[in-house]
């Protein structure tokens, strides 16, 4: 039996369809201090995403502050440190967050093949092509095609972050697997590669899961 809480903080059990329900409940009972963390985590997830919401956006690890202008013309301007959407009428919340959002993973369309092919370049390692992807768990993917597919809200995160997820995906075309032999390769050409899942660790939740 294992428990999840989802996106929308529903608390899932997963069980074999042969427990008993006494025996459902006593295991939910021994999990009563995970589920009271992970709700506390999750609030406190939900509370954050209200206070940036449509406010201030990450992009390539830095989180930028969004204006919105009204004006003539219809568009997102990006300068340091500055989103502007420009619109001819009023934005609502709902409204303006769409169109980051869109903006956002047009970003990611034009930089991660990029990412893919330069990391390629450098290791020799090539894959059968790149597919820029919606998840809401992870953040890439190598098929046993070659396939490669990125999580698009990896263009928020610093782009030595980006560089660790491509290299971890292609390193897959040579051990299938997560093994010593795996994180050797990845460590061959990224050492500093810890530092990058440490990030995504104490980071990557609240951004995968915008």
């Amino acid at each position: 039996m294992a428990l999840k809480l989802d996106k929308q903080g529903q608390l899932l059990v997963m069980t074999p369809l042969t427990t008993r329900v006494s025996e459902l409940k006593r295991f939910v009972v021994t999990r009563d201090v995970w589920i009271r963390e992970h709700l506390a985590q999750y609030k406190q997830l939900q509370e954050t995403k209200l206070e940036t919401l449509g406010q201030s956006l990450w992009f390539m690890g830095e989180q930028l502050k969004v204006e919105s202008l009204v004006g003539v013309k219809n568009g997102i301007d990006h300068t340091p440190g500055l989103i502007t959407l420009n619109s001819r009428q009023p934005l609502e919340r709902a409204a303006l967050d769409r169109r980051l959002m869109k903006w956002l993973r047009a970003q990611a369309e034009l930089a991660l093949p990029a990412c893919v092919e330069k990391s390629s370049q450098r290791t020799g390692l090539h894959g059968s092509g790149v597919q820029i992807k919606a998840y809401t768990a992870r953040w890439g993917s190598c098929r046993h095609d070659g396939l490669i597919q990125l999580n698009w809200k990896l263009i928020q995160t610093p782009p030595e972050v980006i560089d660790y997820v491509v290299l971890h995906e292609l390193s897959h075309l040579r051990h299938f697997n997560h093994s010593a032999l795996f994180w050797r390769q990845v460590g061959q050409h990224c050492p500093d590669y810890k530092i990058h899942r440490k990030w995504l660790k104490d980071n990557g939740r609240l951004l995968i899961s915008c």
